[in-house]
């Protein structure tokens, strides 16, 4: 928000909050926008809809609901409002020169690429820690030091990575929740009442049954910005992911004293199971060992770099 803010924007709204809508229509006297650029799904596509003035576009950035054919409420269209679908391609008609056309505006500085960081392949950790702070915008990379890079041909090269990441131990002694704020604590205990509603899945709505499950539920529901989480939905069936299951480690250790690895996170994926662990540890008075990590799930918000380009 602070970057946005230096970019010389400040009627900025929380991205997980459907209030937005409310604030843009005050803003605008009750008239609306002309254009929404939207990448968030669900209800939220909804409101973006809502506060369109007549004649408005909608510019849909995201996939998510396109892949899963998400219903599109249709009675805003009264205003005669057009939706587009944009993706950035080779298919796309006169992607060449457009592509070329954006290059040499970034290279005339026009258009200013987002911040990195950048960290070397043997600070993984640090690198991951530093994500999972939700501090960062644009790129954190890793860059890979061309010694480390096992050589051959690429004819002969078998599709699989030849690059062995090192050995990363004392993993889950990383305190992910040191530099949150209790601004942004604040911000995310509203988040319970204020997030998504549940999406539709496989799995029934299941309630929590005792004070771990209810805990549990209240951070789970406050990390992924969901009205309702039942303790038998995966973690995973409602976005979660590798960044979001580091956080969720630190949140569940200052919330409730208690610490579970990341791995004992991405395999026990339910609250019930999360709950099923804790349970199990103050028992039996149990620590979760560090154990290495081999491959790492980041999300697109981080690339690994080396001399040949960016994978």
């Amino acid at each position: 928000r602070q970057y946005l803010r230096e970019l010389g924007l400040h009627n900025i709204s929380d991205s997980r909050s459907l209030e937005f809508a409310d604030r843009v229509m005050e803003q605008t006297g009750g008239e609306g926008v002309d254009v929404v650029l939207n990448s968030l799904g669900g209800e939220f596509i909804d409101r973006g809809l809502s506060v369109l003035r007549r004649h408005g576009r909608f510019v849909e950035l995201g996939k998510r609901d396109i892949l899963r054919d998400a219903p599109l409420p249709l009675h805003h269209f009264e205003k005669h409002l057009s939706f587009l679908a944009v993706d950035m391609g080779p298919d796309l008609p006169h992607f060449s020169e457009l592509w070329e056309s954006v290059t040499e505006r970034i290279q005339n500085g026009d258009f200013q690429p987002l911040p990195s960081r950048v960290f070397p392949l043997s600070r993984l950790a640090d690198a991951i820690e530093y994500m999972a702070s939700a501090k960062h915008i644009g790129k954190v990379i890793l860059r890979i030091d061309p010694a480390q890079v096992e050589t051959q041909p690429a004819a002969d090269r078998p599709f699989k990575r030849t690059q062995r990441l090192p050995e990363i131990t004392g993993m889950d002694e990383l305190s992910f929740g040191e530099r949150e704020t209790v601004g942004q604590a604040d911000t995310n205990e509203r988040l319970v009442s204020a997030g998504h509603a549940r999406p539709p899945l496989k799995t029934a709505y299941l309630p929590p049954l005792n004070a771990t499950e209810t805990k549990l539920t209240e951070i789970w529901q406050s990390l992924l910005g969901i009205d309702q989480v039942g303790v038998e939905d995966n973690f995973f069936d409602l976005r979660g992911d590798s960044l979001l299951a580091a956080q969720l480690v630190s949140r569940i250790q200052q919330s409730m004293g208690r610490k579970l690895s990341i791995s004992a996170v991405l395999q026990a994926s339910t609250i019930a199971q999360q709950a099923e662990k804790l349970s199990s540890q103050a028992l039996h008075g149990d620590s979760p060992a560090a154990s290495p990590i081999s491959t790492v799930s980041l999300g697109h918000d981080l690339s690994i770099e080396h001399e040949e380009g960016e994978i």
